[in-house]
């Protein structure tokens, strides 16, 4: 706990002659994302399994704290990075480890279900041919992966439901050649975070690349 509170100080003194950088920017600067990486900053929330560090959710808040004594955008992003890698808790042990070997990995998307995941099998392999356009996704610029949250329609058509009645939402991790990011995000406030709405168009997607919480 003391080196990660450590690191983040450290990491916040490296941001603040930097801030108006960012904001000029809109985004997070490439090497600020991959020192954060570096730091464990966005594997707080990772099973240890995984290669993350499995914090307890106040350390996790305190590191984020640190950050933002300098810069509101750079602790959103690094919040977003964070809680987008908890999908290594529900995805297949396989594909998790898979994603998370490289340590400097870093993910970003949005869970608000803006996409529409169809089941289609290819080469005798289930998967979801996605295509949806998400809103506010903050830290998309630096990521190696994007989610993107969907709903998956049921033989009639109509979007498959949990059995209290709300609606099935399927995360879907998408490499982030697979996604188009739009220039949407021109903002007064928070504007390093990159904010920007990302799409897909019809990208095929393994079922083992995809989740529910």
């Amino acid at each position: 706990t003391d080196r990660l509170l450590a690191e983040a100080d450290a990491i916040a003194g490296e941001i603040a002659p930097r801030v108006d950088e960012i904001e000029r920017l809109r985004h997070l600067p490439a090497d600020l994302s991959r020192r954060m990486a570096g730091a464990g900053l966005f594997r707080l929330l990772v099973p240890r399994e995984y290669g993350g560090l499995e914090v307890h959710p106040r350390v996790f808040v305190d590191v984020v704290e640190r950050v933002g004594r300098v810069d509101g955008s750079s602790a959103w992003c690094v919040m977003i990075g964070a809680t987008a890698a908890t999908c290594a808790a529900f995805l297949p042990p396989a594909t998790a480890r898979e994603l998370f070997a490289d340590p400097g990995v870093t993910l970003a998307g949005v869970f608000a279900p803006r996409g529409t995941a169809v089941s289609e099998a290819r080469g005798g392999v289930d998967g979801y041919r996605v295509s949806g356009r998400w809103a506010w996704g903050s830290g998309s610029r630096n990521a190696h992966f994007v989610l993107g949250g969907c709903l998956v329609p049921g033989p009639d058509g109509k979007p498959q439901r949990l059995p209290g009645g709300a609606p099935a939402v399927r995360s879907v991790v998408f490499e982030a050649a697979e996604v188009r990011l739009l220039d949407t995000w021109d903002v007064s406030g928070l504007a390093g975070t990159g904010s920007t709405d990302f799409e897909v168009a019809d990208v095929w997607v393994p079922a083992t690349r995809t989740c529910s919480y």
